[in-house]
C-alpha cells in the first residue's frame, strides 16, 4: 500500500530540451521563470547568451524588420477588408500614413 501512494507522487524532471538548439541539458543551464510549470526558461543560458550577441541590428535591418511586420498586418487587413469587414476611420488613416511613409523612403533610398 504505501509502495502505491509513493508512485503516484510525481518526480520532477532533472533536464529539458532548449527550445533553440534542441539539446536536453539540466535544468541548471536554464534561468528561473517561475511562470513556466517547471519553474525554468524554455531557452537554455547559452543559447540566451547566443541570441543576445546575434541581436545587434543596423538601423536598416531594424526597420526591414518592422515593414515586413507591417506588410504582414496589412495582407491581414486587406484580407477582412475583402470579406466584408469594415475598418474604423483611425486604423485607415494610420495605414494611409505608413504606405505614405514607406513611398517617402523609398524615393530617398532610391537616390
Amino acid at each position: 500500500m504505501k509502495a502505491e501512494s509513493q508512485s503516484k507522487v510525481p518526480i520532477p524532471p532533472i533536464e529539458k530540451k532548449c527550445r533553440v538548439c534542441k539539446e536536453r541539458k539540466l535544468l541548471l543551464d536554464f534561468e528561473i521563470d517561475q511562470k513556466n510549470k517547471d519553474k525554468h526558461e524554455n531557452i537554455c543560458k547559452s543559447c540566451v547568451t547566443k541570441v543576445e550577441e546575434d541581436d545587434h541590428h543596423s538601423p536598416d535591418c531594424i526597420t526591414n524588420k518592422f515593414l515586413i511586420g507591417v506588410y504582414t498586418q496589412l495582407e491581414c487587413l486587406l484580407a477582412l477588408v475583402e470579406d466584408g469587414v469594415e475598418l474604423p476611420d483611425e486604423i485607415l488613416e494610420i495605414l494611409g500614413e505608413i504606405v505614405t511613409q514607406d513611398i517617402k523612403n523609398k524615393d530617398v533610398s532610391d537616390g
